[in-house]
This record gives structure tokens, sequence and C-alpha cells, in this order.
């Protein structure tokens, strides 16, 4: 997927992900002030270098984060509402200047229609194919014009299998919350043939 879009530099820069990934867990383990404020702080950096992979980010961490709760016990997420409420509140100020701005090109030039995100709602067949230019499985390809750069989703076998072993045979409870993250991430792909997202682009 990202292969095919080399020429969309911000779609490349993705590596406040992992630094956020880091930082929550450090704010559910230890409770600390730093962490939240730096946590906000990578995601105010995620949302400024891509918007879409910032969006994508929250809605990811939007089910992390709960679900490290649900693991971890009421006592654990007591103690890290205060960072991460500190967190929230840095990123909102230090994006919503961005945020009005991109509202108001919203009001300007409008918002697409549930039907036109049909094309870009991926299925299971995209997730078995892999951009034409990979030299392992590029005979998988889709070669629809409308799906050449879009919907060849296919991470690679041996992403899929380490995922998978990480899920089995790792240690900790943490890896059930990567699993529902993995889970709600997948389904949000399916766009316009997902219930979570229709009701999410609707509201």
């Amino acid at each position: 997927y990202r292969f095919c879009h080399y020429m969309h530099l911000e779609l490349q820069i993705v590596f406040w992900m992992p630094v956020a990934l880091l930082l929550v867990h450090r704010v559910v383990e230890q409770g600390r002030l730093r962490d939240g404020v730096l946590l906000g702080l990578a995601m105010a950096a995620q949302l400024f270098s891509s918007i879409y992979m910032g969006v994508f980010s929250l809605v990811y961490l939007g089910v992390l984060i709960p679900a490290l709760f649900l693991l971890g016990g009421f006592r654990r997420a007591l103690k890290s509402l205060t960072p991460l409420t500190a967190g929230a509140v840095l990123a909102i100020v230090i994006v919503a200047p961005y945020a009005l701005a991109y509202s108001q090109a919203e009001r300007e030039v409008g918002m697409p229609a549930a039907p036109d995100m049909v094309p870009y709602s991926a299925s299971l067949k995209d997730y078995m194919a892999a951009p034409d230019i990979n030299r392992i499985y590029g005979w998988t390809a889709q070669t629809d014009i409308t799906s050449i750069s879009e919907m060849n989703l296919f991470p690679g076998l041996l992403a899929c299998v380490l995922a998978a072993l990480g899920v089995v045979r790792g240690q900790g409870k943490a890896r059930f919350a990567y699993l529902a993250g993995l889970i709600i991430a997948i389904e949000m792909t399916r766009g316009a043939f997902s219930p979570i997202y229709r009701w999410l682009f609707e509201h």
C-alpha cells in the first residue's frame, strides 16, 4: 500500500504512531503526567504530518486504550486519566487552528456522499492482493484502474505470521488489546460496507 503512495509524502510519515503507542503503555503502566503530555505532542505531530494517519491513530487509540484499561483493572485506569486528559487537551489546543481551517475548507468544497466511499471500501479480496511491483506477491495485484493504488492491501505473509504468533504465543494481556484494535482497524477499512464506519461518517 505504501509503495503505491510514494508520491503522497504525508502517507509515509507514520513514525509518530509507534511513538504514541509506546507512550500509551507508559501512561497506563506508570500514570506519569510527563508521558501524557508527550503523548499529546506525538498525536499532534501525527495529525500535522498526515491528517489521514492522525485520524486513523485516534480511532485506533479509541479502541486500544479502553481495552488496556479493561485488561489492567480499575486502579490503573484511574491513575491514567489525568495524564491522558492532559495529553488530549494539549493536542486539541495545538491542532485546533488546523482543524478550524480544515472545517472551513470542508464547508467550501463539500463532503463526499456515502456512495462515493464504495470504490475505496475494502473487502477480503483486497487483503489478498499486493501491488504489482511487489516481487514476491505482485501476481496477486488487482489491475482495475480504480483499485491499483488503494486496494492492494496484502501486508505480506511474514507480517501476518508474526502478528498471529504475537497473539497466540505472546506474553501479557496487552496482546488482546492489540487484537481488538486490529479487528476494529480492519473493520474500518471496509468503509461503506461497515456499520461502524457508516455510523461514524453520519455522526
